[in-house]
């Protein structure tokens, strides 16, 4: 029998960037950050629309699409707020709310994400999730943002 469970991921990155800077990156570089890990369709870009009800989703140029995450609440250059779920064969079911927010201290911007999942979610899916996050803000966010 499967469990239904919470469970919160955490994950700080400094960016040698400003806050501005990185928020811009953020909301309208994403395809060119993006890590090629994360794509679930073949050939497609990643969308980020960046307002209440906007998705976060990947598309190809047959018309295929697939949902990461809706954007809830978004608070320029501070925070973004997103909800969605977790496919079976991506290790769910379960749904995810994402937290994405900024702060900065003397020019370093420190990005902290804040993933809190319920639904068939256990000890090594958290590893996972929090393994991907830090791949896809360390491997693509920081180092597009940082190397431009």
């Amino acid at each position: 029998m499967q469990v239904l469970k919470n469970i919160q991921i955490n994950v700080q990155i400094p960016i040698n960037k400003s806050k501005r800077e990185v928020w811009d990156a953020l909301l309208n570089d994403i395809e060119s950050w993006w890590h090629k890990d994360f794509y679930v369709l073949a050939e497609s870009q990643i969308i980020l629309e960046p307002f209440a009800g906007g998705r976060l989703y990947e598309k190809t140029i047959d018309g295929s699409e697939g949902l990461w995450y809706t954007v809830s609440s978004i608070h320029k250059d501070q925070t973004i707020e997103l909800f969605g779920h977790l496919r079976p064969e991506f290790g769910g079911p379960a749904t995810s709310l994402l937290k994405i927010n900024l702060s900065e201290n003397n020019g370093t911007t420190v990005l902290q994400i804040y993933d809190s999942l319920y639904g068939v979610v256990d000890e090594a899916k958290k590893q996972s999730i929090e393994s991907g996050w830090k791949l896809l803000f360390t491997e693509g966010l920081k180092k597009y943002i940082e190397q431009n």
